[in-house]
């Protein structure tokens, strides 16, 4: 499990966990990337490193968070003059959360079993309560 980090250090972190995966997630999803859902850009990252690995043919595995850099990312921002990389509120996040989840899930109906794995990590109710719901189909509740 490769952990999550300022928005600034993520292009490189992903990259070195696209790699990681590519090299080690032949037979299972042994390397998860951490996404965090309160950043604008989550969903676009997930689909594509999705995309990579079923075009790499490798396994993928993710754990979707919300996130936990919130002040240090808008004050430097706001300092270095660029759009605050965060969803603009509470909400918003969430519907991030979900549609990364969503997607996720959608990934593992669509590929081989164990081809995408996914931990879903939250401390909110509403959300473990949709994940549940969502993926409910996977555990034949």
């Amino acid at each position: 499990m490769v952990d999550a980090e300022q928005s600034y250090f993520q292009p490189a972190i992903r990259r070195l966990i696209m790699e990681m995966m590519r090299l080690f997630n032949k037979d299972k999803a042994v390397i998860f990337g951490t996404y965090q859902c309160y950043l604008k850009e989550t969903l676009e990252s997930l689909r594509h490193d999705l995309n990579h690995a079923a075009t790499e043919n490798f396994y993928f595995g993710a754990k979707l968070v919300r996130g936990a850099y919130i002040d240090q990312e808008r004050a430097r921002a706001k300092e270095l003059g660029y759009e605050d990389p965060i969803c603009t509120d509470f909400n918003a996040t969430t519907l991030m959360y979900e549609s990364c989840l969503e997607e996720v899930l959608k990934a593992i109906k669509k590929c081989k079993t164990g081809q995408v794995s996914v931990m879903i990590a939250s401390h909110n109710e509403d959300t473990v309560q949709f994940a549940l719901k969502k993926s409910s189909w996977l555990f034949c509740i």
